[in-house]
């Protein structure tokens, strides 16, 4: 069996100049030519986002896109030491103490603060949110020594399409031992109030039906991944349903997928959404689960690593 649980298509390698309009890359490829890229993330990127870093695209032939690269990638210096993936069972979960993150359209997670922008008639986007940086003009430019840097170089994922992608194989092949023994795999299912949220999936099998819902997780502090990097109604909400699900007698998992490799640990991001971080605590204490899921992410591809360790409390 591939040992990765997704493999890219064949990717460009290139260096970042800047983001800008959410969606939007300029990016130096190898060849010294500047494209602009789809950037699919809807968040804030903190400490993913540095100008000036290697980074992979993609590209699609289709001629209904405007922007035929896609910014699949960014390379970080690790503030840890490389990490030796603590595998078992062949590469599944690790322990079933770690008892176990609603998207928009195409599984993206996206922040209160990070609106879809408004386009004019033109069909143009909104003016600039982000800062302009200047134009890079040296190719192949070292990534910045983060404070600290102890590690090698990893991989960052950055298309915030593919986690539930690869969670719904994952789920397919089964690699999570504590869901227990589902038969079926529903993807976005109406639930919460008034039906008006929807589950990024739904399990059913034997026992209770299991409501989960996907978090993308790339902030990091050292070893210790965080979610989230930003004030986040929609994810305060998503908690408050899953914890009326367990009310309701049925199971509820908030799954965070760790986009990265180097990152052992995981906590919630308490400085920049405090009030996320105590619904996450009520919301363990009545009985949702979480599965932070470690993922090393390569040019390649991307394999499950088992999961973090949970310093929640």
């Amino acid at each position: 069996m591939d040992s990765y649980l997704y493999r890219y298509p064949p990717l460009e390698s290139g260096v970042l100049l800047k983001r800008y309009k959410r969606f939007l890359a300029d990016i130096q490829l190898t060849s010294g030519e500047v494209i602009t890229a789809h950037c699919p993330n809807t968040g804030p990127m903190t400490g993913v986002c540095i100008p000036g870093n290697p980074v992979m695209v993609s590209y699609s032939p289709s001629k209904t896109r405007k922007y035929p690269y896609t910014w699949e990638l960014i390379q970080l210096n690790s503030e840890v030491d490389p990490p030796q993936p603590p595998l078992s069972n062949g590469g599944r979960e690790e322990s079933e103490q770690y008892l176990e993150p609603t998207l928009t359209k195409g599984g993206r997670e996206e922040s209160e603060q990070y609106l879809e922008p408004t386009l004019t008639k033109g069909g143009r986007e909104e003016p600039e949110q982000y800062p302009q940086t200047p134009l890079i003009q040296e190719r192949n430019l070292e990534p910045p020594i983060s404070k600290g840097g102890l590690g090698g170089l990893i991989w960052t994922g950055i298309n915030t399409a593919l986690p539930n992608k690869i969670i719904n194989l994952a789920l397919t092949e089964k690699l999570f031992p504590s869901l227990g023994n589902y038969s079926e795999i529903r993807k976005e299912v109406p639930y919460g109030m008034n039906l008006k949220s929807r589950v990024d999936f739904l399990l059913k099998g034997e026992d209770k039906p299991i409501y989960l819902e996907v978090k993308n997780t790339t902030w990091s502090d050292g070893k210790i991944a965080l979610f989230p990097d930003t004030v986040t109604e929609r994810g305060q909400k998503h908690l408050k349903e899953l914890i009326e699900v367990v009310k309701q007698g049925d199971r509820a998992v908030m799954l965070y997928f760790i986009n990265r490799g180097d990152c052992t640990e995981f906590a919630p991001g308490d400085t920049a959404d405090p009030v996320y971080g105590q619904l996450l605590r009520e919301a363990i204490l009545v009985g949702v689960e979480i599965l932070p899921c470690r993922f090393e992410i390569t040019p390649e591809g991307i394999k499950y690593l088992g999961l973090a360790l949970s310093l929640l409390r």
